[in-house]
């Protein structure tokens, strides 16, 4: 027997998740904060406002908002996996690899719990299980864009650019103006000593917004000149990398989804 109570259709609980989907976070959290304090068991309530103080980039405040949820539902595999997320953001990769464990045991095609499994497994420096964990992911979800790209991510730290640049390849066709892959696939083809193409993945697409210093893409320009790169077409791409893109963000969309 857990301690959770029964859930009962409740139209403030409905708007609040409304608003958490349209990203208005500090009103969903005051609806979750009412319906917590009338309920403190509320299984979903707990999950989400966990989820939501993730967002917000506080995850050891989200931290004991997610176990109090599993405490009333341990079966529930979003939650475990919505864990190890919070557990990998404070640091802690072992303990977010054994939260994944717990999702995938309870749920083995569980897509997003094995992409997240391979990220924590590449934060411990083992990708070659990493890359195992992203096909478990792509296997059970194979549009699933993310695996694909951390697949390639894994593929490049086992030294294996030609197969990584498919993977980015695969991504990108399902979703062609993804900046990350594409700035990723730019290393790969660095990695393969192709630094035309490799500059023409760097282009505005990969970089759209950010401080030219900053930015990876810019980094990577820098040392194009080594590989026989015009100077006037590595700054011309530096000047056009305009992005400081967040990478490896670890997203809690689907958890989101799989909440309730």
């Amino acid at each position: 027997m857990t301690n959770e109570r029964p859930v009962k259709p409740s139209p403030a609980f409905d708007r609040a998740l409304q608003l958490h989907r349209q990203g208005q976070l500090a009103q969903a959290d005051e609806l979750y904060k009412s319906i917590t304090q009338a309920d403190p068991r509320y299984f979903e309530t707990l999950h989400l406002r966990g989820l939501l103080r993730s967002q917000q980039g506080r995850p050891a405040e989200a931290l004991p908002y997610i176990a109090a949820a599993l405490k009333g539902r341990p079966a529930h595999a979003p939650a475990w996996s919505s864990l190890g997320v919070v557990q990998a953001r404070l640091g802690r990769p072992e303990e977010a690899l054994a939260s994944f464990d717990r999702a995938i045991a309870l749920k083995p095609d569980y897509a997003e719990a094995l992409n997240n499994r391979g990220n924590a497994l590449r934060d411990l420096r083992r990708p070659q299980d990493a890359l195992a964990s992203y096909d478990r992911a792509v296997a059970s979800k194979p549009d699933y864009v993310e695996a694909l790209n951390n697949r390639g991510n894994a593929l490049r730290d086992l030294h294996r650019p030609e197969e990584a640049l498919a993977s980015f390849d695969r991504a990108l066709a399902l979703q062609p103006d993804f900046a990350e892959i594409l700035a990723n696939r730019g290393h790969a083809l660095r990695d393969l000593h192709r630094p035309e193409q490799a500059l023409a993945s760097f282009g505005p697409r990969a970089c759209p917004e950010a401080r030219p210093r900053r930015s990876a893409c810019a980094i990577a320009a820098m040392s194009w000149p080594s590989y026989g790169v015009p100077r006037t077409r590595w700054r011309a791409s530096t000047r056009l990398s305009r992005s400081d893109p967040a990478m490896s963000r670890r997203s809690t969309t689907e958890a989101m989804r799989c909440a309730t």
